[in-house]
């Protein structure tokens, strides 16, 4: 998910089509390249099929970041549906 304009991230919501045991890696893609990418979040499930990731901390996206939204594939072949609930306008 790229951003043309600055944004407030609320919620990443996760559902696999069935349940897995793999790990899920969000991650905020800078523009300015790799070595200012951040790791916001990281989590395993175990035989699980929900996530939800709810930032601790007031997290801005800025235009031209991204959110990468990574998961294993160790354990279970299926579909991850991803949707980002993000907060745009004046913050």
């Amino acid at each position: 998910v790229t951003y043309n304009g600055q944004v407030k991230l609320r919620a990443v919501y996760i559902r696999a089509s069935t349940t897995i045991t793999e790990t899920i890696t969000i991650t905020l893609v800078s523009p300015n390249g790799s070595n200012y990418d951040i790791v916001v979040d990281t989590q395993t499930l175990n035989a699980q099929q929900n996530y939800v990731f709810h930032p601790a901390w007031e997290l801005i996206i800025l235009k031209g970041a991204s959110l990468k939204i990574q998961c294993t594939n160790a354990n279970t072949t299926g579909t991850l549906y991803v949707t980002v609930h993000a907060e745009g306008g004046v913050i």
